[in-house]
Protein backbone atom coordinates (compact mmCIF):
# COMPACT_ATOMS: atom_id res chain seq x y z
CA UNK A 1 0.00 0.00 0.00
CA UNK A 2 2.47 2.47 0.55
CA UNK A 3 4.62 1.51 -2.40
CA UNK A 4 1.38 2.26 -4.64
CA UNK A 5 1.44 6.03 -2.66
CA UNK A 6 4.67 6.72 -3.81
CA UNK A 7 3.78 5.71 -7.21
CA UNK A 8 1.05 7.58 -7.67
CA UNK A 9 2.65 10.71 -6.20
CA UNK A 10 5.16 10.22 -8.67
CA UNK A 11 3.10 10.12 -11.54
CA UNK A 12 1.21 13.78 -10.57
CA UNK A 13 3.91 15.64 -10.29
CA UNK A 14 5.53 14.37 -13.87
CA UNK A 15 1.78 15.43 -14.65
CA UNK A 16 2.17 18.66 -13.55
CA UNK A 17 6.00 19.09 -14.65
CA UNK A 18 4.89 18.22 -17.97
CA UNK A 19 1.62 20.99 -17.87
CA UNK A 20 3.99 23.38 -16.79
CA UNK A 21 6.12 23.03 -19.77
CA UNK A 22 3.51 22.83 -21.94
CA UNK A 23 2.63 26.79 -21.14
CA UNK A 24 6.24 28.56 -21.65
CA UNK A 25 7.46 27.69 -25.06
CA UNK A 26 11.54 28.92 -25.69
CA UNK A 27 11.73 32.06 -26.56
CA UNK A 28 13.97 32.75 -29.77
CA UNK A 29 16.93 35.07 -30.15
CA UNK A 30 15.60 38.66 -32.50
CA UNK A 31 17.08 38.06 -35.67
CA UNK A 32 17.68 41.14 -38.32
CA UNK A 33 14.15 40.82 -40.69
CA UNK A 34 12.22 38.85 -37.43
CA UNK A 35 11.97 41.43 -34.79
CA UNK A 36 8.93 41.41 -32.66
CA UNK A 37 6.80 43.76 -33.39
CA UNK A 38 5.65 46.44 -30.49
CA UNK A 39 1.90 47.60 -30.17
CA UNK A 40 2.44 51.62 -31.08
CA UNK A 41 1.29 54.26 -28.56
CA UNK A 42 0.25 56.39 -31.21
CA UNK A 43 -3.44 56.90 -32.57
CA UNK A 44 -4.50 55.28 -35.94
CA UNK A 45 -3.63 57.73 -38.52
CA UNK A 46 -1.04 60.17 -36.10
CA UNK A 47 1.89 58.35 -38.33
CA UNK A 48 0.46 59.12 -41.73
CA UNK A 49 0.57 63.27 -40.21
CA UNK A 50 3.62 63.08 -39.18
CA UNK A 51 4.82 61.34 -42.81
CA UNK A 52 2.53 64.61 -44.46
CA UNK A 53 4.65 67.07 -42.07
CA UNK A 54 7.53 66.05 -43.53
CA UNK A 55 7.02 66.13 -46.91
CA UNK A 56 5.22 69.36 -46.72
CA UNK A 57 8.35 71.02 -45.12
CA UNK A 58 10.43 69.05 -47.52
CA UNK A 59 8.13 70.96 -50.14
CA UNK A 60 8.43 74.33 -48.60
CA UNK A 61 11.90 74.04 -48.22
CA UNK A 62 12.15 73.81 -52.13
CA UNK A 63 9.87 76.51 -52.86
CA UNK A 64 11.92 78.75 -50.71
CA UNK A 65 15.29 77.98 -53.08
CA UNK A 66 12.70 78.69 -56.08
CA UNK A 67 12.25 82.06 -54.36
CA UNK A 68 15.70 82.56 -54.37
CA UNK A 69 15.69 81.56 -57.63
CA UNK A 70 13.09 84.07 -58.90
CA UNK A 71 13.14 86.63 -56.59
CA UNK A 72 10.64 89.21 -56.79
CA UNK A 73 12.33 93.05 -56.50
CA UNK A 74 10.32 95.51 -54.38
CA UNK A 75 8.54 98.40 -55.36
CA UNK A 76 10.46 101.17 -57.12
CA UNK A 77 12.72 98.04 -58.53
CA UNK A 78 12.65 96.31 -61.78
CA UNK A 79 14.28 93.34 -64.45
CA UNK A 80 16.40 90.64 -63.14
CA UNK A 81 18.82 92.60 -60.80
CA UNK A 82 16.00 94.66 -59.38
CA UNK A 83 17.67 97.88 -60.21
CA UNK A 84 15.94 100.89 -59.35
CA UNK A 85 13.36 102.53 -61.65
CA UNK A 86 13.63 106.50 -62.22
CA UNK A 87 9.95 107.36 -63.54
CA UNK A 88 7.60 110.04 -65.67
CA UNK A 89 4.16 110.00 -64.54
CA UNK A 90 4.00 107.42 -62.75
CA UNK A 91 5.83 104.71 -65.75
CA UNK A 92 9.40 103.86 -65.50
CA UNK A 93 11.47 105.60 -68.31
CA UNK A 94 12.74 101.81 -69.52
CA UNK A 95 8.84 100.88 -70.00
CA UNK A 96 8.80 98.53 -66.69
CA UNK A 97 6.11 99.56 -64.17
CA UNK A 98 8.20 99.21 -60.86
CA UNK A 99 5.60 97.27 -58.96
CA UNK A 100 3.73 100.31 -58.86
CA UNK A 101 6.11 102.87 -57.10
CA UNK A 102 8.63 104.63 -58.15
CA UNK A 103 12.40 105.38 -56.36
CA UNK A 104 13.13 108.03 -58.00
CA UNK A 105 11.45 111.11 -60.03
CA UNK A 106 12.44 112.17 -63.49
CA UNK A 107 13.41 116.38 -62.64
CA UNK A 108 10.28 118.50 -61.83
CA UNK A 109 8.31 115.43 -60.75
CA UNK A 110 7.21 114.49 -57.08
CA UNK A 111 4.64 112.36 -55.20
CA UNK A 112 4.67 108.58 -55.13
CA UNK A 113 4.13 108.02 -58.62
CA UNK A 114 6.10 110.70 -59.87
CA UNK A 115 3.25 112.30 -61.31
CA UNK A 116 2.60 115.29 -59.32
CA UNK A 117 4.27 118.57 -58.70
CA UNK A 118 5.59 120.20 -55.03
CA UNK A 119 6.42 123.26 -54.06
CA UNK A 120 9.08 124.63 -51.98
CA UNK A 121 7.15 123.08 -48.98
CA UNK A 122 6.70 119.77 -50.14
CA UNK A 123 2.93 120.32 -50.75
CA UNK A 124 1.57 118.20 -54.15
CA UNK A 125 -0.05 119.37 -57.02
CA UNK A 126 -1.84 117.95 -59.98
CA UNK A 127 -0.54 117.75 -63.00
CA UNK A 128 -1.59 117.18 -66.64
CA UNK A 129 -0.51 116.78 -70.20
CA UNK A 130 -2.28 119.38 -72.61
CA UNK A 131 -0.77 118.39 -76.73
CA UNK A 132 3.31 118.61 -75.82
CA UNK A 133 3.10 120.61 -72.29
CA UNK A 134 2.63 119.81 -68.68
CA UNK A 135 0.67 122.20 -66.29
CA UNK A 136 0.23 122.67 -62.97
CA UNK A 137 -4.09 121.56 -62.57
CA UNK A 138 -4.19 123.56 -59.63
CA UNK A 139 -3.34 126.98 -58.55
CA UNK A 140 -0.31 127.38 -56.74
CA UNK A 141 -1.31 127.64 -52.70
CA UNK A 142 2.35 128.68 -50.69
CA UNK A 143 3.51 131.62 -49.17
CA UNK A 144 7.12 129.98 -49.76
CA UNK A 145 9.60 131.47 -52.71
CA UNK A 146 11.21 128.44 -54.11
CA UNK A 147 14.97 130.37 -52.14
CA UNK A 148 12.82 129.97 -48.70
CA UNK A 149 11.94 133.59 -48.65
CA UNK A 150 8.42 134.38 -47.92
CA UNK A 151 5.99 135.83 -50.76
CA UNK A 152 2.37 137.28 -50.02
CA UNK A 153 -0.13 134.41 -50.74
CA UNK A 154 -3.62 136.49 -50.74
CA UNK A 155 -7.36 135.34 -50.37
CA UNK A 156 -9.63 136.96 -52.43
CA UNK A 157 -11.92 137.21 -49.29
CA UNK A 158 -13.60 140.85 -49.19
CA UNK A 159 -14.65 141.58 -45.73
CA UNK A 160 -17.75 143.32 -46.28
CA UNK A 161 -19.31 140.69 -48.25
CA UNK A 162 -18.24 138.08 -45.66
CA UNK A 163 -15.62 136.43 -48.21
CA UNK A 164 -14.70 132.96 -48.92
CA UNK A 165 -14.14 130.37 -46.23
CA UNK A 166 -11.15 128.21 -47.28
CA UNK A 167 -10.29 129.89 -49.81
CA UNK A 168 -7.23 128.95 -50.50
CA UNK A 169 -7.34 125.57 -50.37
CA UNK A 170 -10.28 125.69 -52.78
CA UNK A 171 -8.60 128.36 -55.03
CA UNK A 172 -5.02 128.51 -54.53
CA UNK A 173 -3.58 132.03 -53.77
CA UNK A 174 -3.68 135.12 -55.68
CA UNK A 175 -0.04 136.37 -55.71
CA UNK A 176 1.75 140.13 -57.32
CA UNK A 177 3.50 139.73 -60.40
CA UNK A 178 7.19 139.77 -58.60
CA UNK A 179 6.42 137.31 -56.14
CA UNK A 180 4.73 135.11 -59.19
CA UNK A 181 8.31 134.52 -60.66
CA UNK A 182 9.23 133.33 -57.73
CA UNK A 183 6.99 130.05 -56.53
CA UNK A 184 7.52 128.34 -59.89
CA UNK A 185 9.44 125.13 -58.34
CA UNK A 186 13.25 123.91 -60.52
CA UNK A 187 11.79 122.59 -63.71
CA UNK A 188 8.78 124.54 -63.90
CA UNK A 189 8.95 128.57 -65.36
CA UNK A 190 5.48 130.99 -65.16
CA UNK A 191 4.37 130.81 -68.53
CA UNK A 192 5.30 132.83 -71.13
CA UNK A 193 3.11 134.25 -73.78
CA UNK A 194 3.68 131.19 -76.14
CA UNK A 195 3.15 128.98 -73.70
CA UNK A 196 -0.25 130.53 -73.29
CA UNK A 197 -0.91 130.84 -77.09
CA UNK A 198 -0.09 127.21 -77.98
CA UNK A 199 -2.28 125.79 -75.40
CA UNK A 200 -5.06 127.74 -76.58
CA UNK A 201 -4.66 127.60 -79.93
CA UNK A 202 -4.42 123.50 -79.23
CA UNK A 203 -7.67 123.18 -77.10
CA UNK A 204 -9.62 125.37 -79.59
CA UNK A 205 -8.46 122.76 -82.62
CA UNK A 206 -9.78 119.80 -80.28
CA UNK A 207 -12.72 120.89 -78.47
CA UNK A 208 -16.18 122.42 -80.00
CA UNK A 209 -15.72 125.12 -77.01
CA UNK A 210 -12.71 125.70 -75.95
CA UNK A 211 -13.36 127.25 -72.55
CA UNK A 212 -15.90 124.77 -71.24
CA UNK A 213 -12.79 122.14 -72.15
CA UNK A 214 -10.88 124.15 -69.96
CA UNK A 215 -12.71 125.33 -66.57
CA UNK A 216 -13.83 123.08 -63.65
CA UNK A 217 -16.69 121.14 -63.48
CA UNK A 218 -17.92 122.88 -60.65
CA UNK A 219 -20.77 124.89 -59.52
CA UNK A 220 -18.40 127.86 -58.27
CA UNK A 221 -19.05 128.63 -61.40
CA UNK A 222 -21.85 130.95 -61.25
CA UNK A 223 -24.25 130.68 -64.60
CA UNK A 224 -22.49 127.81 -66.21
CA UNK A 225 -25.32 125.16 -64.75
CA UNK A 226 -21.89 122.74 -64.19
CA UNK A 227 -21.15 123.04 -67.65
CA UNK A 228 -17.67 122.76 -68.04
CA UNK A 229 -16.55 119.66 -69.60
CA UNK A 230 -12.62 119.79 -68.36
CA UNK A 231 -11.63 117.46 -71.20
CA UNK A 232 -7.89 118.30 -70.45
CA UNK A 233 -7.71 117.94 -66.81
CA UNK A 234 -6.95 121.97 -66.80
CA UNK A 235 -9.62 122.62 -63.89
CA UNK A 236 -9.47 126.21 -64.32
CA UNK A 237 -11.85 128.22 -61.44
CA UNK A 238 -13.32 131.02 -61.13
CA UNK A 239 -10.88 132.51 -58.25
CA UNK A 240 -11.39 136.29 -59.13
CA UNK A 241 -8.76 138.91 -58.22
CA UNK A 242 -7.30 141.41 -55.94
CA UNK A 243 -5.91 144.72 -56.24
CA UNK A 244 -5.69 147.86 -54.56
CA UNK A 245 -6.41 151.69 -55.96
CA UNK A 246 -5.76 154.86 -54.42
CA UNK A 247 -5.21 153.24 -51.15
CA UNK A 248 -8.56 150.82 -51.66
CA UNK A 249 -8.83 147.34 -51.71
CA UNK A 250 -10.43 146.03 -54.47
CA UNK A 251 -11.92 142.57 -54.64
CA UNK A 252 -13.48 141.24 -57.99
CA UNK A 253 -15.58 138.44 -56.69
CA UNK A 254 -15.05 134.22 -56.84
CA UNK A 255 -17.38 133.04 -59.24
CA UNK A 256 -16.85 134.41 -62.57
CA UNK A 257 -13.29 135.02 -64.17
CA UNK A 258 -10.40 132.82 -63.88
CA UNK A 259 -6.76 135.05 -64.44
CA UNK A 260 -3.39 133.68 -64.67
CA UNK A 261 0.13 134.97 -64.71
CA UNK A 262 2.48 135.53 -67.35
CA UNK A 263 6.42 136.26 -67.69
CA UNK A 264 6.02 139.02 -70.49
CA UNK A 265 5.74 142.96 -69.81
CA UNK A 266 4.76 145.87 -71.89
CA UNK A 267 4.91 149.64 -71.15
CA UNK A 268 1.40 151.02 -70.21
CA UNK A 269 0.10 154.07 -71.42
CA UNK A 270 0.45 156.01 -68.44
CA UNK A 271 4.00 154.95 -68.06
CA UNK A 272 3.31 152.92 -65.20
CA UNK A 273 5.02 149.31 -66.71
CA UNK A 274 2.16 146.65 -67.69
CA UNK A 275 2.23 142.25 -67.06
CA UNK A 276 0.22 140.27 -68.96
CA UNK A 277 -1.82 137.81 -67.53
CA UNK A 278 -1.30 135.49 -70.25
CA UNK A 279 -4.63 133.80 -70.18
CA UNK A 280 -8.49 135.18 -69.06
CA UNK A 281 -11.18 132.75 -68.67
CA UNK A 282 -14.54 135.27 -68.14
CA UNK A 283 -18.07 133.65 -67.99
CA UNK A 284 -20.49 136.50 -67.92
CA UNK A 285 -24.32 135.52 -68.34
CA UNK A 286 -25.19 132.04 -69.86
CA UNK A 287 -23.37 132.03 -72.66
CA UNK A 288 -20.88 135.18 -73.02
CA UNK A 289 -17.83 132.07 -72.97
CA UNK A 290 -14.09 133.56 -73.46
CA UNK A 291 -10.75 132.64 -74.04
CA UNK A 292 -8.22 135.86 -73.77
CA UNK A 293 -4.61 136.19 -74.65
CA UNK A 294 -2.65 138.46 -73.57
CA UNK A 295 -4.51 140.67 -71.10
CA UNK A 296 -3.26 143.24 -69.32
CA UNK A 297 -3.10 143.73 -65.19
CA UNK A 298 -0.99 146.44 -63.30
CA UNK A 299 1.96 145.33 -60.84
CA UNK A 300 -0.45 145.78 -58.15
CA UNK A 301 -2.86 142.70 -59.20
CA UNK A 302 -2.41 139.53 -57.24
CA UNK A 303 -4.16 136.83 -59.47
CA UNK A 304 -3.93 132.80 -59.64
CA UNK A 305 -0.79 130.98 -60.57
CA UNK A 306 -0.37 127.95 -62.88
CA UNK A 307 3.49 127.07 -63.86
CA UNK A 308 4.48 125.14 -66.69
CA UNK A 309 7.30 121.99 -67.35
CA UNK A 310 10.60 123.32 -68.52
Amino acid sequence: MKKCKNILLFAGLALFLAIGCGNHEEEKPATPGNEQQKPSDSPKGEDKDKDKDASSDSDGQSDAASDENQKTCKAGQFGAECKPCTCQNGTCKDGKDGNGECSSCEAGYAGKNCDSMADSKGRLYKVTKIDNQVWMAENMATDQATDGSQVTCTANTDPEEGGVANFVEQFGCLYTWEDALKVCPTGWHLPTEVDFSNLVSYVESQADNAFLALIAKSVLWENSNNAGTDAFNFSALPAGYYFTERDEDVYIPVGYEAFFHGTATEGGNDGTEVHTYGIELQLEGDSNETVIVNSNAADNYSISVRCIKD
